[in-house]
């Protein structure tokens, strides 16, 4: 808190709270980053799904705000959405900021919701939201510590010159994505125009799920993304915290240790 005599170092704790997982709703195991890092594949093989894409499509809307999916979908569930991001925007920022132009914050959350789990163009976004490019990034600051969004940095970019080193941005919170980007569920059925934005929002709310378990995993770990120039695309690359602690001047890169 601005203006606070004590920062409480040794005496305090810091829990980051996000919305609740698939795992906590439905009372089923939630460790499949675990799982994906022991290299053990008999955890992850063999498991079918019995959901259809309106299934997905209806959990990607819902998101995971408890109060939120405590509402029937519809126009209640709209309205705390809008209430939210409002009294978030115009309240708690102001709070804890001293940026000059909050009141862009709303049409910024909004740009990146339209275009979430996209990789971050900051000229084109600093662009849409009417802000100079080289002030942008206190801005997406602030929205990360209110728990809005979350950057996906690029994995491997000081190892190889191919891979492109723009991070992604994500709504942590693929309901607030929905809604702040004007896609319903059944906006996104298969044959409508929207349907291949399907793709961006399932991917925003894969990665709030591995965002969730990274905190509570028994190997923590971070999350990534990986694109080169040639077209080579991983959606999200997940690695061991752990294994990215080595010697000064290392980097580890797959399980090879590079170092300089």
């Amino acid at each position: 808190m601005p203006g606070a005599q004590e920062n409480l170092a040794g005496r305090a704790e810091t829990i980051p709270l996000y919305g609740f997982s698939r795992g906590e709703l439905n009372g089923t195991d939630d460790s499949l980053g675990d799982a994906l890092l022991s290299g053990d594949e008999s955890r992850v093989a063999n498991r079918h799904s019995t959901l259809n894409r309106n299934d997905y499509l209806a959990l990607v809307e819902a998101g995971s705000y408890p109060e939120a999916l405590s509402r029937p979908a519809g126009r209640r569930r709209s309205a705390w959405f809008d209430n939210y991001a409002n009294r978030i925007l115009s309240r708690d920022a102001r709070q804890v900021s001293a940026l000059a132009r909050l009141d862009r914050l709303p049409m910024l959350l909004r740009v990146l919701a339209a275009n979430t789990s996209g990789e971050l163009v900051k000229a084109r976004v600093a662009a849409d939201v009417g802000l100079p490019e080289t002030t942008l990034p206190p801005y997406l600051d602030l929205l990360e510590s209110l728990y809005l969004i979350h950057l996906l940095p690029s994995w491997g970019r000081n190892l190889r010159r191919r891979v492109v080193g723009r991070p992604k941005a994500a709504l942590l919170d693929s309901g607030l994505a929905c809604r702040l980007g004007g896609l319903p569920a059944e906006a996104m059925t298969i044959g409508s125009p929207d349907a291949v934005r399907a793709g961006a929002l399932l991917e925003t709310f894969v990665a709030s799920e591995l965002r969730k378990q990274s905190h509570w995993a028994a190997d923590r770990f971070g999350i990534f993304h990986y694109r080169e120039r040639t077209g080579v695309e991983v959606d999200l690359v997940l690695v061991s915290l752990a294994s990215m602690m080595g010697p000064p001047g290392c980097q580890v890169y797959g399980t090879t240790w590079m170092c300089w």
